[in-house]
């Protein structure tokens, strides 16, 4: 169970460790941390255009003609995006943009919605509306600059989760040393 308990934590503090080198990386290099990303999604992408390949022409039905289709338009994209991967960073933030605006506006439609109902907390909703519509523009117009801010939000969220997690692991074992320390210690006087 104690080595149990030593493995865990040591994974705990490896993840830990890796989400600060991470977080670091994103703020520093904020714009190469967004093409590593990009990059690998088009590796991704392109491993499963190869697999789906495979598969239709292993398959010799009358389906495979349109997934090979597929696969080699889906083989295609991977290219580009490993070529390109800035320009598919920021096609990305323009459709999360989008979402957002969107989102946002629906949500101050619903905030006087229910300030109409009577909650008191609508104007809660108006505030996360109005701010989702705001970074949803900043995102469409200004794609780079929120590639960039937002790769560095992602790195202080890494860094901030790194620490709060070693936090946290210091003290369950602290906490645990302190519940169980007499216990472990009678046991072995008992054997």
């Amino acid at each position: 169970m104690k080595e149990t308990m030593k493995a865990i934590r040591f994974d705990i503090y490896i993840s830990a460790i890796m989400s600060l080198i991470m977080g670091i990386l994103f703020m520093v290099f904020p714009v190469e941390s967004g093409s590593v990303i990009s990059v690998i999604v088009g590796i991704m992408i392109l491993i499963f255009a190869l697999f789906m390949l495979i598969g239709a022409i292993a398959n010799r039905m009358g389906l495979s003609v349109p997934a090979i289709i597929l696969a080699i338009l889906l083989g295609a994209i991977g290219i580009w995006i490993i070529v390109n991967p800035l320009k598919f960073a920021v096609i990305v933030y323009i459709a999360v943009g989008v979402m957002l605006a969107v989102h946002g506006i629906q949500s101050i439609i619903s905030a006087f919605t229910v300030k109409s109902m009577g909650i008191k907390t609508w104007w809660l909703m108006l505030i996360v509306g109005i701010f989702s519509v705001v970074f949803g523009f900043y995102c469409i117009f200004c794609s780079f600059g929120a590639f960039t801010a937002v790769s560095i939000v992602v790195g202080v969220m890494l860094i901030l989760d790194a620490i709060t997690t070693i936090i946290v692991a210091i003290r369950a074992s602290k906490y645990k040393k302190n519940m169980y320390g007499d216990r472990e210690v009678e046991s072995k006087v008992i054997k």
